[in-house]
Parts: structure tokens; sequence; C-alpha cells
């Protein structure tokens, strides 16, 4: 009508009055159905019919659009009930003057209708598809989501059914989460949930890849996506590997943005008809959502799937193995479980195939078997072809340290092994005093929650500052103390420390440093984050400022949001620590712990000399371990406080002993000279060393005493 009036002005002007004629209610569309129902005569609806039709006006008018036909639509459903009814009647033998007894059964509802008819379909629907949901493998995440979803739209139903007009939408929704995570799985139950929650009619699932809504011509792409796209009406369009839709520099731009276009139209038509789900790689779902300006209203609803961890990983093989009636042995679980978290350590997260890993795994272990099975030479039965056991979990390729990991005793000797590394070091007493102080914390956190006393939430430790001057072995003390996160469950991966320098996170191009920061600091979930010199992070005058200070907020984002997955370590100088942390006031309330590592004494570097010595298989005399405890005193005394390399530079003076040893050893007969001596570094060796740091001629010393 109102078209119409806009065809011609003079309309307008001339029609005075307008009626309006409101769509009816459910029960008025009930009322009309039993008013057609006596004509031409009158039948006798059973009480499950008229159950149903009540279901059906009040479905109908809740899901309705422009066009609703009211009365006429109502005509339609009961002309098809009753031509269904006399069909049924003919076939079962019942003679015509016996039709107008013979009360209508829900059963004669127009096919689509007749799930209607039960009174409790909907509700069932809902309980069966929440329980399928709720009973798959993991994805805590994703069915807090979704059951917070179903009790909002349960809530807002009672609200709607107090304001008619009201229309519930359930909108449009991204599935964020790496391959294998069950995103399609979940996309064909969440299509159900939502029909049993009367906010779509079918509930079908329509699958396709983002790069399907792309025409292969000129002028194909909208037509082409608008098809595609409305197959998927009253339903779900899911969108794998959504970010297919955004193109690349060496695509058709033009196609893309066609079919972007088309999808957001046809999103914003029929949001009341359609729910849109775009699924994919987190990062890569960013970059579909930043192509268009219009998806970041259209997708308001985020629904993250975590990996799988190693436990429920070894559930999906066991699932997979109870379907297809094989039994795995229980002491075959713990090597099984240690080979799923050794893959997971040795891929990137990204690139992890969760389930399908898993799938492989089983594959794997049945082709063992089979292998076994066809080379034996016993007597075989139902039990021996149908069981996983230890002999097919001993060929799995993995080292030792992941086949215990599931031995009960395992964490705790590992956090032994650990911390006895760490107390054997040389010197670092600060860094020994801080380290034991914090694990015996929180061991005795461990024991309260045990009883159910009070704990004080220790589970994410914070972000550790590694203080000191070079050399004073904050990589190595970083290494293992990685390894105590990991037997103390903080952290998921075990000795897992991606290792860079401040200046790393910031990218050489402008706009790349986010994504670029991100992967980086994404690489090191499950373990440690150890940036070394994190002073390069404050960048200085001549360098972009916005650059470094993008990678600061991405850094400290990810050290807010992602504290679970992640233990961020910054190394370098006090002062230069100092400094980084006013740069950005976020900084001093992640990093949290301060740990100090105070330069080593001559007799700790003399130590660490030996035990470079000992450890490939060298002597040095007592005489010149004296020269040389005088030689590490003087270069200390020669460099200014708090630059001295300290063991870097016993590491220098011990490769340049071996080189002087060896030209010593060479001018000599080789076939005179012993075991012992070959390996023997000697007080005119040290003296050589002085001569070649002075720049003078050697001089002969006297060995202190």
């Amino acid at each position: 009508m109102d078209n119409l009036l806009k065809m011609n002005e003079g309309f307008s002007s001339r029609i005075g009055y307008t009626v309006d004629f409101k769509d009816y209610t459910p029960e008025q569309l009930f009322e009309i159905a039993n008013k057609f129902s006596i004509k031409p005569s009158a039948l006798d609806f059973s009480e499950e019919l008229i159950v149903g039709l009540r279901n059906v006006f009040k479905y109908l008018y809740d899901s309705r659009e422009k066009g609703f036909s009211n009365a006429r639509m109502v005509e339609n459903i009961i002309q098809d009930t009753i031509s269904n009814h006399n069909t049924y009647c003919q076939k079962n033998n019942i003679l015509v003057k016996d039709i107008a007894n013979t009360s209508v059964q829900s059963s004669c509802l127009p096919e689509k209708y007749v799930d209607f008819a039960n009174p409790e379909y909907s509700e069932n629907l809902l309980k069966q598809s929440m329980q399928n949901l709720n009973q798959m493998i993991g994805l805590q995440s994703v069915k807090h989501s979704v059951n917070s979803m179903v009790k909002s739209v349960q809530v807002n139903r009672i609200r709607a059914d107090m304001n008619n007009n009201e229309h519930l939408y359930a909108g449009h929704f991204l599935f964020k989460g790496n391959p294998g995570t069950g995103k399609t799985t979940v996309a064909r139950e969440f299509g159900l949930i939502l029909k049993a929650l009367g906010m779509l009619k079918k509930g079908h699932v329509v699958e396709i890849q983002g790069e399907d809504l792309v025409g292969s011509y000129v002028g194909q792409t909208s037509d082409h996506a608008e098809a595609v796209i409305k197959s998927a009406l009253d339903g779900v369009l899911f969108i794998d590997e959504a970010y297919g839709l955004a193109g690349n520099p060496n695509d058709n731009s033009d196609f893309f943005a066609s079919a972007q276009n088309k999808l957001l139209k046809l999103m914003e038509d029929y949001n009341h008809r359609l729910v849109v789900i775009a699924a994919g790689y987190p990062k890569d779902l960013d970059r579909f959502i930043d192509s268009n300006a219009g998806f970041k209203r259209r997708f308001s609803n985020e629904i993250i799937f975590e990996d799988y961890n190693a436990d429920e990983l070894l559930q999906i093989i066991q699932s997979k193995a109870e379907k297809l009636e094989f039994t795995i042995n229980e002491d075959a679980l713990p090597e099984i479980s240690g080979y799923l978290e050794y893959i997971k350590r040795q891929s990137k997260d990204s690139q992890f195939g969760n389930a399908g890993e898993a799938l492989k795994v089983w594959n794997t272990l049945r082709s063992f078997l089979d292998d076994r099975i066809y080379e034996t030479q016993e007597e075989l039965s139902k039990e021996i072809v149908m069981t996983i056991t230890t002999l097919e979990t001993a060929k799995l390729p993995m080292p030792d340290l992941y086949r215990q990991i599931n031995n009960p005793n395992h964490l705790e000797n590992a956090l032994e092994v650990s911390m006895r590394n760490i107390n054997e070091m040389i010197g670092l007493y600060e860094v020994k005093r801080y380290i034991n102080g914090l694990v015996d914390s929180l061991n005795l956190e461990k024991v309260r929650g045990s009883k159910g006393l009070a704990t004080a939430g220790a589970q994410n430790i914070g972000h550790f500052l590694f203080a000191g001057s070079p050399g004073t072995g904050k990589t190595v003390v970083a290494r293992e103390f990685s390894k105590i996160l990991y037997a103390l469950g903080l952290t998921k991966k075990n000795n897992h420390v991606i290792e860079i320098q401040g200046e790393d996170l910031v990218a050489g191009f402008i706009g790349q440093t986010s994504s670029h920061a991100q992967e980086l600091i994404e690489s090191a979930f499950g373990g440690v984050l150890f940036i070394d010199e994190a002073y390069g992070l404050v960048g200085n005058n001549n360098q972009g400022g916005d650059f470094f200070k993008t990678a600061q907020n991405k850094l400290l984002k990810y050290m807010e949001d992602h504290s679970d997955k992640l233990v961020v370590i910054a190394a370098g100088y006090e002062e230069q620590l100092e400094e980084l942390l006013t740069t950005n006031p976020g900084f001093p309330s992640r990093f949290t712990n301060h740990v100090t590592f105070n330069d080593y004494s001559v007799e700790e570097l003399l130590q660490i000399l030996h035990l470079y010595g000992e450890k490939e298989g060298y002597i040095i005399e007592s005489d010149a371990s004296g020269l040389l405890k005088d030689y590490i005193q003087n270069l200390k005394m020669s460099i200014p406080q708090g630059q001295f390399g300290n063991a870097r530079v016993v590491r220098n003076i011990w490769n340049s002993l071996k080189m002087i040893l060896n030209r010593r050893l060479s001018k000599l007969d080789l076939e005179s000279i012993t075991d012992e001596k070959m390996m023997t570094i000697i007080s005119q060796d040290v003296n050589e060393l002085v001569r070649q740091s002075s720049g003078n001629p050697p001089k002969p010393k006297t060995p202190n005493k």
C-alpha cells in the first residue's frame, strides 16, 4: 500500500483515512480454524490435533514476515488436513457416511507440521540436542556459551509472550577455533537447538566454504551467492573457512566484494529466517571480519572452540575404539596419552589438527595391530584381534620422556629433577631463594586445596622480570623454570620456551606489528615467552614510536587475557627493565614477580670455568687455576659495573684456552704425549692467554698459592 501511495502524489491528498488491519493472534487464528472445520460438515478434531493446530499457529505467527496470509493460511492448512483425513479413511475402508464421525487425528496435519502435534516435541528436541552437545568431549567454553544462550532465549520468550509484537532473532555467529575442534559438529546440533527454541522453522544446516559464494565469471557472483544463501532459509548457513570470502591480493576483488555485500544484505533481510555461522582459525576470522565494515555489526556473537588437551584426545580415541567394538588395554593408555602430548608439543597450536590428529593416531595403532595379527603364529581369538596393547603403543615414535609423562610419579620426579638442577647451579643465591620459596608456596596451596581450605588462587602466578647483567644465567634458568611450571600444573606444555628479543615483537612495516606480535606471542601458548633484552620494546627517538607502542599494547593484552595460557619473562639489565616499566602504565601491574640475578663473584666464575673443562674431559692444573683467578679478577675490575659479561666471558676464556693448548701441543711430538697431558691446561697456556689479551710479549708469572 505504501508503494501505491508513492506512485502518485495525488493519492496521498485524496485518501484521507487509513484503516490498519493487524495480523490475527494465534488464538484468533485457532478460532478461524474452528469455523473452517464445520464447513461443509462438522468434523471431530482429536485433542492431539487441537494441540498441534495451536502450536502451528503460534509458531507461524512468531516467525511471520511480510506477506503473512492470516485467515487464508489457516484455510489452506485446514483444507489440507481434511483432505489427508479423507485419504486416511479411504485407505482404511471407512464408509463415507462414517467419515464425519471419525476423529481427525494429528497425523493428518500437513507433513511439515505433524511434529507440532506433540505437546512435548520442542521440549524433547531441545532436551535431546542439549544433551548431545553437553556429552561431547571437551568444548567446555562452547557448552557454556550455548547453555547461556538457551537460557537467555527462554527468558526473552517469556518477555515476548507479554508483548505480542516482539520478535526474537538468534543473530549470527563466529565459531573461532583450530581444525578438528568440533565446529561443524556443533553447528549441526546448534541448528536443531534453534529449531527447538522456535527461532528457526527447519533448523537444517547448509555447509559451504567461504569461496563457494564467489562465482566463476563476471556477473555470476551475485545471483550465485543469493541462491546458495537462500537454500539455508529457515535454517543455518555454516560457512567454514569463511576467510575465503576475504580473498587475497591476487584475486579479483570485485567478485569477493559482490559476494560479501550479497551475504550482508540477506543476513539483514532474513534475520528472522536465517542464522549464519562463519567458522575458521581465530586470526583468519579476524581478517575476514576486517574485510568489510558490515561484518562487525552482523556477527554479534562469538563462540571460542579451544584445542583439545591430551586427555580429551585420548577420550576421542577411546570413543572411536568403542564404536568399532575394539578394546584398548589399560596399561596402553598412558603411552597413547604421552604420544598425544608429544605431537601437540611438536606442532604449532594453529596447525594442530585436534580430533583429526587423534583419529590419525587411532588409525596408526590399528595398523600396528593388523601387522602383528598378520605375522602372529599363535591361535587367534576375537579378544586378540580386537585389542590394542602395549605391543602397539611401543611402536609410537616419541622420546622416553613422553612415555613416562602419565606415570603418577612422573611430575613429582620432574619437579625434583628441575629443582635440583636449579639448586646445583653455581652462585645465583637470590634466584634460588626466590624460586624455592615460590615452589614451597605453590605446593602448600595445593595441600590447602586438597583439604578444602581457602587458597590464594595461585593457578595464574603472573609474569616475571629477570633482572641482571649479561651472562648471569637468565636464559638457562628460564628454560629450567618452564619445566618447574609444567610440573606444578601451571603450564600445559613441558619445556616449551619461545626465546625472542624485545625488538622481535616489532614489525618492519606500518600496520604489520599487531599481527606479527600476535603470532609470536601465541606461539608460546602453553608455556613461557622469554623476552631477552626486553628493553628493545621501548625503541628510541630514531625509530617509529607507534610500532613499539602497538607491540607493547598487544603484549599487555595477551598477558592479561591469556594469563592461563602463557607466562611471560622479560629479561635484561636492572636499570633498563625499570625504565621499561615506566614506558607503559600496564607493565608494573602485569610483571608482578621480580627476580634479581647478581653478578658472579671471581670464585664462582672460576668454578664455572672448571665446570666447562670437566664437561669436556679437560684438567686445569692448580697453578694454572691460580693464574686464571688473577686474570678473571683483573678483567672484571677493568670493565665498568654492570657491563661485565659474567659466564659469557668465562666461555670465551675457555674457548681461547683450548685453542692455545692445541697450538702448543701441535709443536710437540704428539706420539710422545700422554693422554693426560693432551687434555691438561697448564700455567704456560694461561700466560699466553694473558699476553694475547694485553697485546704485550709474554711475561712469566709466579702463580698464586
